[in-house]
């Protein structure tokens, strides 16, 4: 602790002490480590052996895993890759990583450009012993380090051994043909699509899989013009063919319908007038190309062909898509369209209601909840529906939903606690005694009991009453102040003591906890609930600062199920009494994957960014984030954190993950497409830091990434610098005739048109034209022969440009 006080005092003092305590201890890691850390603060080269030392030293799985990931990225920086693969042999030898670690560090290692850590890592890796996406991952890993090798054939050959075995319509399919022509670089990213055009233009190739293999291929080298060319000749060549005619259909869209697009879906619409399908794909491509008052007159024809159930549920699956796509007055029109057809949907009125609000249309708000058709709600309903006016602080339009709802029925127990919140906001206390009177008489169960003193406990704090409330409550639970003796009324002690503590109530909880640790015959697990109260209670307290302590190491030691829940608290004990030093050797031995406590968590992280601990901030915001899934702001933290430390596959790994398992832990979609944001933000991001590298490889896999980004349904807005940016990054690579596939996109826009990109950055298509007028033969041609050319991407004209908005 005292080499980390002189290192934080910037004392000349600590270079020596950390030394001189290295040489007395040196078996200890956490001192080799803080050594380590001085070292590179002192951008000492001997910094990176120093933390290779602590790796070694280190007996926590945990706090290993977290000093290595570190090390990888030092020992990169400082081209000292031995120590990195010294370590990885010891931790196989020692058989601490499952193999789904080791596919995760050697992807990590060879993010950091650490190509033979990586190799290491993946040797001898059963990957029968994986899941099916990570043994697709760890073939594609294994094919990119080939090529890094300087074996393109051999990665070549592994992943179409790998196309053979998936099905046509894997999920990364696409990825994999991407990296398949990749690894093969321009020459054989040549031959591969010449090869599929031999085969198609041949005398007897003129068949569906040959369309098709060639269109794949084109698009997989981001040719996806050429590939849609391709698609419409074989239209022509192999008319009524549904395979060609689909693929057709979906690459139109992922390119961008355009005129010629609208032109040609009518000529096929015309042939089969009959498709349902058709006309609907005709009713988006209008949208899409912003023709309104076009797709709602073909969408009138749609629904004229539907039954009534389903003309309302196409209105609204089209709504939300065009809701997606922020065209939100249209979005409104197709869902007062389907209310239109069926006004007792109180869902499509409140999704109506969210649609008027984000236009600012608050007066209407109201009106849509309003009519007889609110007599005939379900309890259900009606309480969804007054939440949902209550969170747009519609307090008296939510009342009039409410109180017509307790005259018909009485007990409705949550009624009764939403009329207590509205009329707390009306300012009407008489009203609010009331309603907690009633739902109070309705307390038939635990949970409810739980609820309505949540609810009263509230509005109690919002009155600066908590105390007063407290009181009440206890003596009616236990007239005399004597402890109940039923089992009913005890377990709402105990549940008011836990209000009372929450509520900042220290004093009324501490008196009724010693009431009810004083009640004989007491359960073990009850016993040590309360326990554990009071110790939160005393925490609070920092003259009781002796005894909290003595009561939390107790825990330590006697609740072993909950260990690391006690050795968090004791960590968050000492740091409020401003012994870092304690607090440093808790968090320090403390396994954050397995804290229960959310509170605790929550409390945590933002003490471990103060410190610099941005590995255990890491893992303690990732736990809090599993145990609530559903809590946005979880989501945001993490994200930010691995964005920080430049996990970025990583994070994307584990939000697909979670998006996969939405439906089971019914996550929200607000929280969904939150999620799905990060996502693409995460792939922006990856793709704006290759602008800048020198590395051929590194822009493909950017390009890649990029091309990730496509499957998403774009915007025009967005698709220009889609466009732009692939443009670019084939440019660089000297990939002529993608970046000519790309570029071509900007022939149909005006010099005076802007393209946005994700970071709110603004480039001109004039910008944009003449930051690709250095064209791919020009770019290789100055290439030298250590790197690139120098074709820096638009936004460093900044400083002047009058290209460039948002700077």
């Amino acid at each position: 602790m005292l080499a980390r006080i002189y290192t934080l005092l910037q004392d000349r003092k600590a270079g020596d002490f950390l030394k001189a305590a290295v040489a007395r201890h040196p078996d200890s890691a956490l001192l080799a480590w803080q050594l380590g850390r001085m070292l590179q603060e002192e951008r000492n080269p001997k910094a990176v052996e120093a933390m290779a030392s602590a790796v070694r030293l280190e007996k926590s799985a945990a706090r290993k895993a977290q000093w290595f990931g570190e090390l990888m990225k030092v020992a990169a920086t400082q081209g000292r890759e031995d120590l990195v693969l010294e370590e990885t042999r010891r931790l196989i030898e020692e058989g601490a990583l499952t193999p789904e670690q080791r596919l995760r560090w050697a992807r990590q290692a060879a993010g950091q450009k650490l190509t033979k850590t990586a190799v290491r890592m993946m040797e001898g890796v059963d990957a029968a012993r994986l899941g099916t996406d990570n043994q697709v991952d760890a073939t594609m890993l294994q094919a990119e380090l080939l090529a890094a090798d300087g074996k393109p054939k051999e990665a070549g050959s592994l992943l179409d051994a790998l196309l053979e075995k998936l099905a046509p319509d894997y999920w990364r399919r696409r990825e994999i043909l991407m990296l398949r022509l990749d690894v093969t670089g321009s020459d054989g990213r040549d031959l591969m699509v010449e090869a599929a055009r031999s085969r198609w233009q041949a005398k007897d190739g003129r068949t569906a899989m040959n369309a098709l293999t060639l269109a794949d291929v084109l698009d997989a080298a981001h040719r996806g013009h050429e590939a849609l060319q391709v698609l419409r000749e074989a239209m022509e060549a192999l008319p009524g063919t549904p395979q060609v005619e689909q693929r057709l259909l979906d690459l139109w869209e992922k390119e961008g319908t355009d005129a010629a697009a609208l032109q040609w879906l009518e000529k096929l619409m015309a042939a089969h007038p009959d498709r349902q399908d058709l006309l609907l794909r005709q009713v988006r491509w209008l949208f899409a190309n912003n023709l309104g008052p076009r797709a709602h007159e073909a969408f009138k024809t749609l629904l004229s062909r539907l039954e009534m159930a389903d003309q309302v549920g196409r209105s609204v699956e089209l709504s939300r898509w065009l809701r997606r796509r922020n065209q939100l007055q249209d979005a409104g029109l197709l869902l007062e369209t389907a209310l239109g057809k069926s006004p007792d949907r109180w869902d499509l009125r409140r999704e109506l209601g969210e649609l008027y609000f984000t236009q600012r249309r608050t007066d209407e708000v109201a009106a849509l909840f309003e009519g007889d058709w609110t007599k005939t709600l379900t309890p259900d309903a009606r309480l969804e529906i007054a939440q949902f006016l209550m969170s747009k602080q519609l307090w008296v339009n939510a009342k009039k939903l409410v109180e017509p709802w307790l005259v018909a029925q009485p007990t409705a127990f949550e009624g009764h606690l939403l009329l207590a919140k509205i009329e707390e906001k009306l300012g009407d206390d008489a009203r609010v005694a009331a309603a907690f009177e009633a739902a109070r008489a309705l307390c038939d169960t635990d949970a409810r009991y739980q609820a309505w003193i949540d609810a009263v406990m509230q509005h109690a704090e919002a009155r600066e009453m908590v105390e007063l409330a407290v009181q009440k409550e206890a003596g009616l639970l236990a007239p005399g102040g004597k402890l109940p003796e039923d089992e009913m009324s005890f377990n709402r002690w105990l549940a008011l003591v836990g209000q009372a503590s929450a509520h900042k109530a220290e004093k009324a909880a501490e008196e009724m906890l010693k009431l009810a640790l004083a009640r004989q015959g007491l359960a073990a697990d009850r016993s040590l609930m309360l326990e554990k109260l009071r110790l939160d209670l005393m925490a609070s307290d920092s003259t009781r600062a002796m005894e909290t302590e003595a009561g939390l190491r107790k825990l330590l030691e006697t609740d072993t199920a909950h260990r690391e829940d006690h050795r968090l608290r004791l960590a968050l004990l000492y740091h409020q009494a401003g012994r870092q030093d304690l607090a440093m050797q808790f968090l320090e031995a403390l396994d954050a994957s397995k804290v229960t406590e959310v509170s605790g968590l929550r409390s945590m992280v933002p003490i471990c960014l103060e410190r610099g601990s941005l590995a255990l901030a890491l893992t303690c915001a990732e736990r809090l984030t599993r145990l609530e899934p559903a809590e946005m702001s979880h989501w945001s933290q993490w994200t930010n954190l691995l964005a920080q430390t430049g996990q970025e596959e990583r994070l994307r790994f584990a939000l697909r993950e979670i998006l996969g398992r939405a439906h089971d832990w019914k996550l929200t979609d607000a929280v969904r497409e939150s999620l799905q944001e990060h996502l693409v933000a995460s792939q922006w991001r990856s793709v704006m830091s290759s602008l800048s590298a020198t590395d051929p490889s590194t822009w493909a896999l950017a390009r890649r990434e990029a091309s990730a980004l496509e499957k998403a349904d774009l915007t025009s807005d967005q698709r220009r610098w889609m466009d732009w940016l692939v443009a670019y990054l084939s440019s660089r690579m000297g990939d002529k005739k993608a970046a000519e596939d790309a570029f071509s996109a900007f022939g149909k826009l005006s010099d005076n048109q802007w393209i946005t990109f994700p970071d709110g950055m603004e480039l001109s298509v004039a910008g944009a034209r003449e930051s690709l007028r250095e064209g791919p033969s020009e770019a290789a041609a100055t290439r030298s022969p250590s790197g690139p050319a120098p074709c820096l991407p638009p936004f460093s004209l900044a400083g002047g440009s009058p290209w460039i908005r948002g700077c």
